[in-house]
């Protein structure tokens, strides 16, 4: 079986506005367990600044990962006040790999 991968770009210009995290690949529960570090790891280099998820870019987007994205969200929301945001593809599309096993 073809492992899930995920790629992260993380940019964290000065004066840009937010961080923004631009993900591709396949998001399934065990990637968005990766991206959730990712976005922790975003908040500690800019602490007051917003921070933009782009998952516009993925080619698989399981419920899952999603729901395990907004508990994510929570967490970092609740010890502060700087917003995190999700920009989501118009149709999620379930991964074909998950289904293979």
């Amino acid at each position: 079986m073809t492992p899930h991968k995920i790629s992260i770009l993380v940019r964290a210009d000065v004066g840009r506005g937010a961080i923004e995290l631009l993900v591709t690949g396949c998001l399934t529960a065990p990637t968005a367990r990766i991206l959730s570090a990712q976005i922790a790891r975003a908040r500690d280099l800019q602490p007051y600044e917003p921070i933009l998820v782009d998952l516009t870019g993925v080619q698989h987007l399981e419920p899952a990962a999603l729901e395990e994205l907004r508990a994510a969200e929570a967490a970092l929301t609740a010890d502060s006040a700087v917003p995190l945001r999700f920009a989501l593809p118009e149709v999620a599309t379930p991964c074909p790999l998950s289904s293979v096993g």
